[in-house]
């Protein structure tokens, strides 16, 4: 069977439908898609060019007057007759190309000849823009061998060119082409990235003032930016490169660029509002339709009137649906886009699922015709809401279940890196709605309950940390007993794996309506004991996604200031563990807490029952996991930490590691940390020998990448940057140690050390915040050091202060000196510093992922004398006072 009858693809407006749109304006924008109010005439366009012939703006002239449709037939008669007297001339060619966009075979024959023309020239960036238009003609024929090769030859001119403009077209073109694959995508966000630090260097052009050719590029360059920031989950960062498109093309009076540019902010919003559907969400995206619709309509922009009219079809009542939907139909010529039209249209018809069914089976086979798996992927997405109106629970969820391997087909198309988890984020919400549909039926009346409860987790594992699994994998760095195709824990495994005091929250935070007013999911608790599993709906409005997020984010930055709102922190226990909890026997003392979406940045030790209640770091040990497969494999696994010794990286030469100014003025404070040097050594003397410190311009990256480290625990006392728009520029800040080290650890030279089974201390500054993708987790440091092999993190959601860790890690190996897990060390080490007195701020946000239930040193220090301890913190006492008169720094 080929791949493309099978179910695949990303949700609402897809990459490829929106290369579809480029396509669709190729016959307007090829080359130079400037719509100005002063169109040349023909005649004037023959003068110029019996003036210079070899200029390219005398061909150029052509195109311009050409976009006039009553002078179209006499520009491209009159330039087809200039051509004949003037064969060699590659602007002519170039320019003619574009003219008979419409015509393909035409176009793609005159787009070659003038890339042959430009290369026997020695115009480097005329050859890599006529392979631009070859591109887009040979895409429409479906020519993909020759496609590559197009690319690879524009690429190949563009760097030996050493033209930056030639070069950033190249890297839009190669964006481009994996956009239309739907393959690599974060690769083909880099590639565009770097075509946007060429377009708008500074000192460039200021927009409304570039020239025709550097506008057409940045228009290019930032379209396939925002597509592929929203199919990347990172919605803040497409909205303002979408508002940014409007804006450019607008001023510049390209509206049919303007269009398209309207149709990927109304995408942006639109996902937006899925996400977080305000009250008048609705409103919102209807106003951004007809907007669009206006400005499409007006520039006759059909693929941005298609798409106006699905939203506004989906969205608007029954009449003024019915009229939307009808004028999508008549717009659509591609099969794809028919299929897409009658796939939304299969939504909107609630009250008739037969006729949904009807259109969903139109849809399908036209998708299937256009071999998208874009639109295969729209059908099966309704397909499974309507299966389960219509068909019987069994036969629904087994549609459903092909559902989710549609999502995963075509998210299996991704380069097997990061890029699965960010494509992944915009499906989430499919699992999490059949999750929410299951879980609606596992009351205690339903004797399948617990089935169907089992079910629902089974689909939330499938959901979680999928591409941390897949990664562990492919790294050789999963047990040796895992298999490579993912076997997702089940609720009974769970069960048979917890100790008798412990529970494991499983949490899913999804709104309960959409912005439609359809089901959406909603917010549950599963909480899991050796003895059964409950099902709590978390109807509370604090424990909607709406107001949960912006809640813990203000929360958890009270705490960055030392402030502590005890309302808040009962409200948030109420909102989410209150119901939960109540139910537990009271012997539970451990708890592991599978988070979900915001969740995962939630200082949940610091929750307390009421405002002036203890916090529920005084009753319960707290491990964090991305799920439960991989926690039970990480509880399961045979594999030694190697040792009870530490390695222990503090206090680097900071300037004499090679921080970028854009850092350096994002943190200021990368600089000396005095009271690492005392937590460096508060390890070795709880440890006792075997371990090592390296401390200040020692502390090196070489040394760290040299080979295996041959230590149990790694603990690093230094700075940690983090960045939420791009992951993979986060780092640990080390000295270099070596030629060819810049001093920053980043997550890409993270996962290639070799951390069987280590257990890795961050103490450093908000490690194990940054981008949250829904389903997948955080993207943070912790997350490379678990893909580089390591079983359990300790690491922090906010800057620690200097001190603040000294004392807090002093307790903390002092208690694994004793012989205590790392979760059970890390609660005593809290209930410590509670008891000094300190603030939340220096102890909740540190937090422990992965398998907290690790002993690296079991039995305790050999020989501890019990005075060893007192004595030890006398010591810690006095070194610390040493220091109190320097300043206190925060570990940025």
């Amino acid at each position: 069977m080929n791949r493309f009858d099978r179910p695949g693809g990303r949700q609402g407006l897809p990459v490829a439908f929106l290369f579809g749109l480029l396509l669709a304006g190729a016959a307007h924008s090829a080359s130079s898609p400037l719509r100005t109010a002063g169109v040349p005439a023909v005649a004037d366009c023959e003068r110029r060019f019996a003036a210079d012939p070899e200029a390219e703006a005398s061909s150029s002239c052509f195109y311009e007057a050409g976009k006039e449709p009553s002078q179209q037939a006499e520009a491209i008669r009159r330039a087809e007759g200039l051509l004949r007297l003037h064969p060699g001339n590659p602007w002519l060619t170039y320019f003619l190309g574009s003219l008979l966009w419409a015509d393909t075979g035409r176009s793609s024959d005159l787009s070659a000849a003038a890339a042959d023309l430009m290369a026997a020239r020695g115009l480097a960036l005329g050859e890599v823009r006529a392979c631009w238009n070859l591109y887009l003609q040979l895409h429409k024929q479906g020519r993909q061998k020759e496609e590559a090769a197009v690319v690879s030859r524009a690429v190949r001119v563009a760097e030996a060119s050493d033209d930056p403009l030639a070069i950033a077209r190249a890297r839009i073109l190669e964006s481009t082409d994996l956009i239309n694959r739907s393959q690599d995508l974060p690769r083909s966000y880099r590639l565009v990235l770097e075509a946007r630090k060429i377009l708008f260097a500074k000192g460039s052009a200021p927009l409304g003032a570039e020239s025709t050719l550097v506008y057409t590029l940045r228009r290019d360059c930032l379209l396939n930016m925002a597509s592929l920031a929203v199919n990347l989950g990172r919605l803040n960062e497409a909205h303002d490169l979408a508002q940014t498109e409007v804006d450019l093309t607008a001023r510049r009076g390209d509206h049919y660029a303007e269009a398209f540019a309207r149709a990927h902010l109304l995408r942006v919003v639109r996902e937006e509002l899925y996400l977080l559907p305000t009250p008048d969400a609705r409103r919102k995206v209807l106003e951004q339709a007809r907007q669009t619709l206006a400005v499409a309509e007006a520039a006759r922009h059909p693929s941005a009137q298609i798409f106006a009219h699905q939203i506004l079809g989906l969205l608007t009542d029954d009449a003024e649906s019915e009229i939307h939907f009808q004028r999508c139909r008549d717009l659509a010529v591609l099969p794809r886009d028919q299929s897409v039209c009658r796939s939304m249209e299969a939504r909107r018809s609630t009250a008739d699922p037969h006729d949904s069914l009807r259109l969903l089976d139109e849809a399908l086979d036209l998708a299937k015709q256009a071999r998208s798996p874009d639109a295969i992927a729209n059908v099966w997405r309704e397909r499974m809401r309507v299966s389960w109106r219509l068909a019987p629970p069994e036969q629904a969820l087994q549609e459903s279940i092909t559902a989710l391997e549609a999502i995963e087909l075509v998210r299996d198309l991704q380069a097997p890196t990061e890029g699965r988890a960010e494509v992944f984020t915009l499906w989430a919400s499919h699992y999490h709605w059949l999750a929410g549909r299951l879980l609606q039926n596992a009351g205690a009346a339903d004797p399948r309950a617990h089935n169907v409860a089992d079910i629902a987790f089974g689909i939330q594992e499938r959901m979680r940390a999928r591409a941390l699994i897949e990664s562990l994998t492919a790294a050789n760095a999963r047990p040796s007993t895992a298999t490579q195709t993912p076997d997702f824990a089940s609720l009974d495994q769970v069960r048979q794996a917890l100790a008798p005091d412990e529970a494991l929250l499983s949490f899913q935070i999804a709104p309960w309506q959409d912005m439609v007013g359809d089901f959406a999911g909603g917010a549950w608790l599963m909480v899991v004991t050796r003895n059964g599993a409950a099902v709590h709906a978390l109807h509370a409005p604090l424990a909607e996604r709406t107001r949960l997020r912006p809640t813990v984010e203000v929360f958890s930055g009270l705490f960055t200031g030392n402030g502590d709102d005890g309302d808040t922190a009962a409200a948030l226990y109420r909102a989410l563990l209150a119901d939960g909890l109540s139910d537990l026997d009271p012997g539970i003392q451990r708890l592991v807490i599978v988070p979900d979406d915001v969740l995962h940045l939630l200082p949940f030790a610091a929750l307390r029952p009421a405002p002036e209640a203890p916090p529920l770091a005084t009753r319960y040990e707290i491990t964090l996991t991305p799920s439960a497969t991989l926690w039970l494999e990480w509880r399961q696994s045979t594999q030694a930490a190697s040792g009870t010794a530490a390695l222990v990286l503090a206090d680097p030469a900071s300037r004499s590691a090679v921080v970028p100014a854009s850092i350096r003025s994002a943190a200021p404070g990368l600089g000396p940390l005095p009271w690492a040097q005392v937590e460096g050594k508060a390890v070795l003397r709880h440890l006792g020998a075997g371990s090592r410190l390296l401390l200040g311009a020692d502390a090196t990256e070489a040394y760290l990448k040299s080979g295996p480290v041959p230590y149990g625990i790694l603990h690093f006392a230094t700075h940690a940057w983090t960045s939420d728009n791009e992951p993979e520029s986060s780092f640990v800040l080390l000295a270099p140690g070596a030629p060819g080290e810049d001093g920053r650890l980043h997550p890409n030279e993270i996962v290639k050390l070799k951390l069987r089974g280590r257990i890795v201390v961050l103490s450093a500054c908000s490690s194990a915040s940054g981008e949250i993708l829904r389903g997948e987790g955080v993207m943070n440091l912790a997350r490379a050091f678990f893909q580089a092999g390591a079983h359990t993190v300790v690491a922090t959601l906010w800057p620690l202060r200097d001190d603040h860790g000294a004392a807090l890690f002093d307790r903390f190996y002092a208690h694994l000196g004793e012989g205590l897990s790392v979760a059970a060390a890390l609660h005593a080490a809290q209930q410590d510093r509670m008891a000094d007195g300190a603030p939340p701020a220096a102890w909740a946000g540190v937090i422990v992922l992965g398998d907290g239930d690790r002993v690296p040193v079991p039995g305790g220090r050999p020989g501890l004398p019990r005075f060893a301890f007192p004595a030890a913190l006398a010591l810690s006492g006095l070194s610390l006072a040493v220091f109190l008169a320097r300043r206190r720094r925060v570990r940025a």
